[in-house]
Order: structure tokens, then C-alpha cells, then sequence
């Protein structure tokens, strides 16, 4: 059964006859179909995560090697790699900057990348595991060990931690509406949102949603979430509310982590990381 908890607050969107019997109405021009156009085997790697800069470089955490490896945009060219002082976990690409943010798991720290030249620069200890991360309003967030999720500025001066009762730890998150985040805490089997005050907004689950991670967002603001035992990409409303299924093993969709969209919103990347690790390319319409 699914369940989803809401908080106190409720977004401005408005519920359609058809939703109030449980059956969502399609928003307009949503993407409705997802085909597959590249598969592409990435060898001797354990990725955990994806980002696509603004000139569209899609940049992929690789543990093994503590770097940062750089393709073009279909993925046809491997540019440089960009070697870091740590395992990275996650990265968020700050809008409108050449700058990035990766999360090290094995150092907690985090550390900020200047993606013109693709060289590593400052880190700064949050003396916590860091595994998610993004940017919300000038402010990075970072999930931590056991329900934290750590606030810094931009210019890397610690400002808060934000606690969430009901989550485990907080292993990828992605910005919301209205300074708030999206994140999953697999060992929940859940996808929670919550404002940068920590008040919360909801929390789904379902026996369906097994080990979610990497969660994004289209832009009409539908949240796509990567579920590994799932072998499966879930779409929810922004409410939190179960969609649909977009894509699944019949997709070659297997132990899927990561997940990112294209600048312009026609291509869907999906990471595999299963016993080969894997990037699919879907055209998006």
C-alpha cells in the first residue's frame, strides 16, 4: 500500500476533479514517452552520481579513482577527468557558475570544482558523513549520518543543521519549491520533502519504492525518482503523490543510482550500477 504523509504545509497547486478520485490528471505538454537512443558501458568504475554543467559537460562521480570524469553531451567524446581529495559521493552543479559541489564520503568533506578549466578547489569539513547534496537559494545542502542535513553558504561558512525525525540517513537530495528540499533515505524506502527550517512537507513510500536514490525534478516540477531494487524510474506529483512508472527492466533499466536531464529537458541520463556499470540515454517527448 502507498503511504503518503503530509505536514502542515500545502503548495499552491490546485486539485482537479479527477485527482480527488485518485486518478491524476495529466499536467500539460508532461512527457509522456521515453525511448532509448544510447548504451553506453563505462568500465573499471564505481559511479555514484551524475551532474551536466551548463555548457552541457555531464560530469560522473567515480569512487574507485577519487575523480570526477568529464564527457560531452551524447556522451560519444570522454573530455578529462578532474581528480579529487576524496571518494565522491554526489554533486550539484550551481546555476548560472562555473562552479560545482561534490560531497567525499570517505573524508567528510565537501569540495567545490571550477568546471571552465575542470580543477578542483577549496574543501571544507562538516566533521559528518556527507553524502547527498544541492543547491537551494545561495545556500548548499548537504545530508548526513542519521536524519542531518548540514546548511552552508556559498562562500563555504557553515550556517545550520536541520533535523528530520522520521528520516534514516540522507543519501541524495534535490533543490524543491519554496526553499525546500527533496531527498531519499533508502533505508526507509522513502522520498521525503522539507523547508531549509526542517518543516515537514511529505513523505512517501511504498512496498513499490525499494531503495530509492538519486531524485530530480522535470521542468513542470514532477519529481522522477531512481528506485535500485526497483529496477525501475518512478514519477511522482510534486505533492508527493505516485504518477507513474516511466521506464523499467524492459528498458534495460537495472540497479539504476543516477539519474539527470538534459539543459533543455529531451534527453534523460540513467546510471546503472549494477555488476556492469552502465549509462542510457532516453529521448524525451
Amino acid at each position: 500500500m502507498d503511504v503518503l504523509q503530509r505536514g502542515p504545509y500545502e503548495a499552491g497547486y490546485k486539485t482537479s476533479k479527477i485527482q480527488q478520485v485518485q486518478i491524476p490528471s495529466l499536467p500539460s505538454k508532461m512527457t509522456t514517452n521515453f525511448s532509448l537512443i544510447q548504451k553506453i558501458e563505462i568500465k573499471r568504475v564505481c559511479l555514484g552520481s551524475m551532474g551536466i554543467t551548463e555548457d552541457s559537460r555531464l560530469l560522473l562521480c567515480n569512487y574507485n579513482n577519487s575523480n570526477l570524469l568529464v564527457y560531452n553531451s551524447d556522451l560519444s567524446e570522454y573530455l578529462q577527468d578532474c581528480k579529487l581529495f576524496g571518494q565522491p559521493w554526489d554533486i550539484a552543479v550551481i546555476p548560472n557558475s562555473d562552479k560545482t559541489v561534490v560531497t567525499l564520503l570517505d573524508r567528510s568533506f565537501i569540495q567545490f570544482i571550477d568546471t571552465k578549466p575542470m580543477t578542483a578547489g577549496f574543501k571544507t569539513s562538516l566533521l559528518d558523513v556527507c553524502y547527498g547534496v544541492t543547491f537551494v537559494n545561495e545556500r548548499i545542502c548537504v545530508g548526513g549520518y542519521g536524519k542531518y542535513t548540514h546548511i552552508v553558504d556559498i562562500q563555504e561558512k557553515y550556517i545550520t543543521k536541520v533535523t528530520a525525525p522520521d528520516a534514516g540517513n540522507i543519501y541524495y537530495l534535490h533543490p524543491g519549491p519554496l526553499d525546500s528540499i527533496y531527498f531519499t533515505h533508502f533505508t526507509d524506502n522513502a522520498v521525503s520533502c522539507r523547508s531549509l527550517e526542517g518543516e515537514h512537507r511529505f513523505t512517501y513510500t511504498s512496498k513499490d519504492l525499494k531503495r530509492p536514490q538519486a531524485v530530480i525534478t522535470d521542468n513542470k516540477g514532477q519529481l522522477y525518482v531512481a528506485c535500485k531494487d526497483s529496477n525501475n524510474i518512478q514519477r511522482l506529483t510534486p505533492k508527493g503523490e505516485f504518477f507513474d512508472v516511466i521506464l523499467n527492466e524492459k528498458d534495460n533499466i537495472e540497479n539504476p543510482v543516477g539519474i539527470v536531464f538534459s539543459n533543455d529537458y529531451r534527453k534523460l541520463f540513467v546510471l546503472n550500477q549494477s555488476q556492469d556499470t552502465y549509462i542510457l540515454v532516453f529521448a524525451c517527448s
